[in-house]
C-alpha cells in the first residue's frame, strides 16, 4: 500500500490480484487512510514535481542513481526510490515491518 500511494499514480492492488484494504480488516483501512491523507498533503509538492518532469523529461519517480549519480552504492538500490528530487521512499515489503534503506550523503 505504501508503494502504491507513494508513487506518481495511486494504486492499491497488483495486476494479478484484487488486494484492496476493505477486504482485510479495520487496521488495513486505517493504514490506507493514513497514507491517503499523507499523499493529499504531498499534492502541492507532487504537482511541482510533475511540472518539472514535464519541462525536463526527468521522471518524478526515479531510481536513486538518477539523483545520486556520483554515489556508487546508488546503482544497487532496488528497494527504495526518489519521488521528486526531495523525497526518498523506502516501502516496507517484509512481514516483520522492518525496512533497510540507504541515505546518500549530501542532503
Amino acid at each position: 500500500m505504501q508503494f502504491g500511494l507513494l508513487s506518481t499514480h495511486s494504486r492499491l492492488h497488483g495486476s494479478k490480484s484484487y488486494r484492496v484494504p476493505w477486504l482485510f480488516d479495520d487496521e488495513a483501512l486505517e493504514v490506507c487512510r493514513r497514507f491517503t491523507r499523507l499523499k493529499l498533503r504531498l499534492m502541492p509538492y507532487l504537482y511541482r514535481m510533475a511540472v518539472k518532469s514535464h519541462e525536463t523529461g526527468i521522471p518524478s519517480m526515479r531510481a536513486m542513481v538518477m539523483e545520486f549519480d556520483r554515489d556508487p552504492a546508488a546503482r544497487y538500490l532496488d528497494m527504495q526510490y526518489m519521488l521528486g528530487d526531495s523525497l526518498l521512499v523506502a516501502p516496507v515489503f517484509r512481514e516483520d515491518n522492518e525496512v533497510e534503506y540507504y541515505l546518500p550523503e549530501g542532503r
